[in-house]
C-alpha cells in the first residue's frame, strides 16, 4: 500500500523482494502512477510575457474531482494589477478562470497568488502561483551568447530580439570580435503585432583557439530608446572547460 497523503501529481515507488532462487535471488517491483487531486488545477501556474500595452491573457481550467459540489465564492490576486475573472462552466463541477495584469506595469518581473475561497471549506484555500514578465520595448530573448560544446566543435547558438507595435522595426550592424564566431541577424514574420529579429552565431572550429574565450558582440536597431545593444560572447575552445552559465 502507498501512502499518497503527501504525493503530488505522478509519482514512482520500489518494492525489494528477496526469495531463494540462486539465480535471481531478488527483483524489484515498481509502482507508478498519478495522483488526482480533490480540486485538479490545470495548469497548476500563471506565467503571462507580454510588452508594455498588448494584450495578453492567461487561462485555467479548475476541475472537481469530488462528489460534492464545489462552490467558489471568489478569487483574491495578491495584486491590484493582477486581475482575475472566474466563469462556471459546469454548475459545482468545473470552471475556467481568465488571468490578465494591467498592460501598463513598468517593465521586470513580478510574482504573486491568486487565492480560491471556498464556500464552507474549513481547511487552507487553493492558491495558484503567478508570474507576469513585462518586456522592455525592445526584448532579448538572451542576456549573453553562449557556446557550450566543451571541445570546441562547430556550434551554433540563436537568440531572438522582439519589439511590439512597430512593423518598420530592424535589427543592423550585427558584428563579433571574436574572428572565429560568424554572425547573422535574419528577419522572422510579424506576427501578433510584434517584429521579430533572430541573431544566429555560428563556431568555426578550424581557427578556434585552445582553451576558453570571452568577447562581445554588438548591433544597432532603429528604435530611438534602444539603439545599441552589446552581448558577451563566451565559450570553451579546444580542450577548454565551460566559462559560464548564462542564459
Amino acid at each position: 500500500m502507498v501512502d499518497t497523503a503527501n504525493l503530488r501529481l505522478h509519482f514512482s515507488k520500489g518494492a525489494r523482494v528477496e526469495w531463494s532462487d540462486a539465480a535471481v535471488p531478488s527483483v524489484v517491483l515498481l509502482l507508478t502512477g498519478r495522483i488526482r487531486e480533490p480540486i485538479e488545477i490545470s495548469p497548476h501556474y500563471v506565467l503571462i510575457e507580454a510588452f508594455p500595452g498588448q494584450p495578453q491573457t492567461a487561462t485555467l481550467t479548475i476541475t472537481n474531482r469530488e462528489p460534492a459540489p464545489l462552490r467558489i465564492v471568489k478569487v483574491e490576486a495578491g495584486r491590484p494589477d493582477i486581475h482575475a475573472n472566474l466563469q462556471e462552466i459546469e454548475p459545482g463541477r468545473k470552471y475556467n478562470l481568465t488571468v490578465t495584469r494591467d498592460p501598463n506595469l513598468p517593465p521586470g518581473g513580478y510574482r504573486s497568488v491568486l487565492e480560491l475561497v471556498l464556500e464552507g471549506s474549513k481547511g487552507p484555500n487553493p492558491q495558484i502561483p503567478v508570474t507576469v514578465v513585462q518586456k522592455k520595448q525592445v526584448y532579448l530573448s538572451r542576456s549573453a551568447v553562449v557556446f557550450r560544446s566543451p571541445d570546441g566543435r562547430a556550434e551554433k547558438v540563436a537568440l531572438v530580439v522582439e519589439k511590439f507595435g512597430d512593423p518598420r522595426f530592424a535589427v543592423k550592424n550585427l558584428k563579433v570580435d571574436l574572428p572565429f564566431v560568424e554572425a547573422e541577424a535574419a528577419p522572422l514574420p510579424f506576427e501578433q503585432n510584434v517584429a521579430r529579429y533572430e541573431l544566429r552565431f555560428t563556431l568555426r572550429p578550424e581557427i578556434i583557439p585552445a582553451g576558453r574565450f570571452r568577447g562581445s558582440a554588438s548591433f544597432q536597431t532603429n528604435d530611438k530608446e534602444f539603439p545599441h545593444f552589446t552581448l558577451a560572447v563566451m565559450g570553451a575552445g579546444r580542450g577548454g572547460a565551460g566559462e559560464a552559465r548564462a542564459q
